[in-house]
C-alpha cells in the first residue's frame, strides 16, 4: 500500500536481504529498499556468504557494524563465520 508521499507501507521480503526501514515496519521508499537488497544479494554472490546470519536491523550486531562504519568489525565477524560456508577470505 502507497501513502501520500508514494512511499510503502507492506514489509515483506527475507530478513537478511531486508532494508533496514522495511525491517523496522515504517514507511520506506521500495526503490531504496530494492538497492539495499540488491547489494545484499552481490555480496553474496562475490563472498558465498551472506551480509548478515541475523536481519537488517539496529538488533543484530553485524548490521549495526555496517550502520556504524565499522567495516573493520565487519570483517571480523566474516571472517569468523568463513569456515561455516568454505569461503576463504585471504585474497593474497
Amino acid at each position: 500500500m502507497v501513502d501520500r508521499n508514494n512511499q510503502l507501507k507492506t514489509t515483506t521480503g527475507t530478513a537478511g536481504y531486508m532494508a533496514p526501514e522495511v525491517a523496522a515496519g515504517g514507511n520506506y521508499n521500495a526503490f531504496q529498499a530494492d538497492i539495499f537488497s540488491l547489494g545484499s544479494v552481490l555480496f553474496m554472490l562475490a563472498t558465498r556468504m551472506p551480509v548478515t546470519e541475523g536481519d537488517c536491523t539496529a538488533k543484530d550486531s553485524v548490521f549495526k557494524y555496517m550502520m556504524d562504519g565499522r567495516v573493520d568489525k565487519f570483517w571480523k565477524n566474516r571472517e569468523k563465520i568463513a569456515q561455516r560456508y568454505q569461503v576463504d577470505l585471504n585474497m593474497s
